[in-house]
């Protein structure tokens, strides 16, 4: 009986979020299947990890750390997955715990705090302290630092006049800080700072209710940009909407105006229009792709 094996995989699954991601030294990821394709761009090689059915893909913004949440029961099961890049190597499996599946993953800009997200209702947000030596070895070390529950129930909509459970769908550690970090998703924002074993929610001055947050990025330790699902981007300052951004509309964007009040610097002013007929580049489920040209 002949054994059939793995050749070359072309094409790439994009039915969750960050199907491809880049690594160092030439090389992308990405999901086909159930398998994780590493692509050597350069010498046109492939490597495969093979996966039950995986949920998430993600790379820290060092690009040394990987990070894949893979379900693995019918019962929706999952478990992370997270690897070294440098060579691809498996540095450590988490499994269920009890809070509930794994549905999201960040790793902060020191690669040594790796937070979790898990599912609903409560939305528990996990932080672990990692400690990694980038050696041949890879000795891994990861202990319990600090929890927060997201989710606390219903909420009021003034507007609808209806009571709404929030939803998490996206998680991100500032890139510009250790110890900040942002949850946004349906009538829900919210920004922590860990502080040692505790973490702190930071006041937010506007209802959050009132709006179903897609995606964010970070401008600054004190800024994020945020996007609806009605078209609309906030820049967020000091927990303060400071700009409302209606892509639906014919609208002017002081790109300059915006880097100038978050870094202080002194910069000519210049202005980009966006008409209504405009085409935005929208990611799968309406997550809006940000482009600035500073």
């Amino acid at each position: 009986m002949r054994k059939l094996s793995l050749y070359r995989v072309y094409g790439c699954s994009t039915v969750h979020r960050n199907s491809i991601i880049g690594l160092p030294d030439n090389r992308v990821a990405f999901l086909a299947g159930s398998y994780l394709v590493i692509h050597d761009c350069l010498t046109n090689e492939q490597r495969y990890l093979s996966f039950s059915a995986i949920e998430f893909l993600y790379i820290s913004s060092s690009g040394l750390l990987m990070g894949i949440i893979d379900r693995f029961t019918q019962n929706g099961d999952t478990r992370i997955h997270i690897y070294s890049t440098k060579p691809v190597d498996l540095l450590c499996t988490i499994e269920p715990d009890r809070f509930g599946s794994f549905i999201g993953i960040t790793i902060n800009k020191n690669d040594n705090l790796l937070m979790i997200l898990h599912n609903e209702p409560a939305y528990m947000i996990t932080i672990q302290e990692m400690q990694i030596e980038f050696d041949e070895q890879h000795k891994f070390n990861m202990t319990d630092l600090a929890s927060v529950r997201v989710v606390h129930g219903f909420v009021f909509n003034r507007m609808i006049k209806k009571e709404i459970i929030p939803h998490v769908a996206f998680i991100s550690f500032c890139p510009y800080s250790l110890n900040l970090f942002c949850a946004t998703g349906s009538a829900l924002f919210k920004i922590y700072e860990i502080d040692n074993q505790n973490v702190n929610q930071q006041t937010i001055h506007f209802r959050a209710e009132f709006y179903i947050f897609t995606c964010h990025c970070w401008l600054d330790v004190n800024s994020i940009l945020t996007a609806t699902n009605h078209g609309h981007i906030f820049w967020i300052q000091d927990g303060s909407i400071r700009s409302d951004i209606n892509l639906e509309e014919s609208i002017t964007v002081d790109l300059h105006f915006l880097k100038k009040n978050i870094s202080n610097e002194n910069s000519s002013q210049q202005s980009m229009t966006l008409k209504s007929s405009s085409r935005i580049n929208t990611l799968e489920y309406g997550k809006i792709l940000f482009y600035f040209f500073f």
